[in-house]
């Protein structure tokens, strides 16, 4: 776990967008993609549900 990983999920989790994430860090959106998917192999659980082109936060990641 990266503390760069830890900023890009608190971001998504405030903005609720990969796009927006990406865009509010400097990111292109697939590095920001890249980042969660491997925050959330690493812990083990999902962290977002991802709706279509809607994105909640799971209870672990709450």
């Amino acid at each position: 776990m990266e503390l760069r990983q830890l900023n890009t999920f608190r971001t998504v989790a405030s903005t609720l967008n990969f796009s927006r994430a990406a865009e509010a860090l400097n990111y292109v959106p697939s590095n920001v993609t890249m980042q969660i998917k491997a925050l959330e192999e690493e812990l083990g659980v999902r962290l977002f549900d991802r709706l279509g082109k809607q994105l909640v936060l799971t209870s672990a990641g709450k």
